[in-house]
């Protein structure tokens, strides 16, 4: 049996479905604007950076938030750097920490704690 994989487009914003789907989630979004180093808090989902210096962040243990997708992005222009890491001896698809440098810099990540306790890279721009 062969496999073939399905293309679908990346919704955009003029996607009424997509629209619909972010509206009904949009009550379940929690953010915070951040200035200083921090560990994320569980149930928290999106992070926007104002990096006046460099910083860092810890993601929570993923065997304790399974499922749980995090979003941060970098707000300022500034060159300084946020440095994206989890607690303890979890890793993020097997590296200990990722770097978000530039303007809009955004990072998505996924607790995939139910068996390994690892935390998955969704995507990074």
């Amino acid at each position: 049996e062969t496999m073939r994989s399905i293309s679908r487009p990346v919704p955009t914003l003029e996607d009424q479905t997509f629209k619909k789907e972010v509206f009904r989630l949009w009550p379940l979004i929690t953010s915070r604007v951040i200035a200083s180093s921090i560990s994320v808090l569980s149930g928290e989902t999106l992070i926007l950076v104002s990096a006046t210096t460099n910083l860092s962040m810890n993601l929570p243990v993923s065997t304790q938030n399974n499922g749980a997708i995090y979003v941060i992005q970098k707000l300022d222009s500034t060159s300084n750097t946020v440095l994206v890491s989890q607690l303890g001896s979890e890793n993020i698809d097997g590296v200990s920490n990722y770097s978000i440098i530039s303007q809009s810099g955004t990072a998505c990540f996924l607790a995939e704690g139910s068996t390994t306790g690892r935390w998955v890279k969704l995507w990074i721009r």
